[in-house]
């Protein structure tokens, strides 16, 4: 997910899968409540888990080898609060993590149940984040339009995929 703010209404929006939604227009969940209410550095941790498990398959080795800093810091970066020795993901670690696995600033200190499979750098093109930049800065009714779009086109595939069977 990607935070943005729209110029136009100072409303905050998360993408997902190239929609932005309105934050107050969202589900409400158990464990995006859940992550909202926590510190960062808790909210960094349950994401580092979720990016090792989608991205590295369950290794903290290769999250080590990514963001090249040593395998214990990086298992100490897993340990739960209060544990001896727990290392906090600060905003360099931070930083260095987003970087090495192309996601977008800020992603690890988003809340919300999301899937990191659309986020795929093969195929996150130009074309994609520079649409995505010009949705960033609609209002609220140019968004509804571009909602309808993408409506129809899910339709049309959907539509498709049925003539098909």
């Amino acid at each position: 997910m990607i935070h943005a703010i729209n110029k136009n209404n100072n409303k905050e929006y998360l993408w997902v899968l190239s929609l932005s939604i309105p934050i107050g227009n969202l589900p409400e969940s158990h464990s995006s409540t859940y992550l909202s209410s926590m510190d960062k550095y808790e909210k960094r941790r349950l994401n580092l888990i979720k990016l090792r498990d989608e991205r590295c398959g369950g290794v903290n080795a290769e999250i080590a080898r990514r963001i090249d800093r040593d395998q214990s810091y990086v298992n100490r970066m897993f340990y739960p609060e209060g544990k001896s020795q727990k290392k906090r993901i600060g905003d360099d670690i931070k930083e260095a993590i987003e970087k090495a696995f192309k996601l977008p600033v800020g992603w690890l200190d988003s809340a919300g149940d999301y899937n990191l499979s659309w986020m795929d750098e093969s195929k996150m093109t130009m074309q994609k984040i520079d649409f995505m930049k010009k949705i960033s800065d609609m209002d609220d009714d140019e968004l509804e339009i571009i909602d309808e779009v993408f409506q129809l086109v899910a339709n049309r595939k959907k539509t498709k995929a049925e003539s098909n069977e």
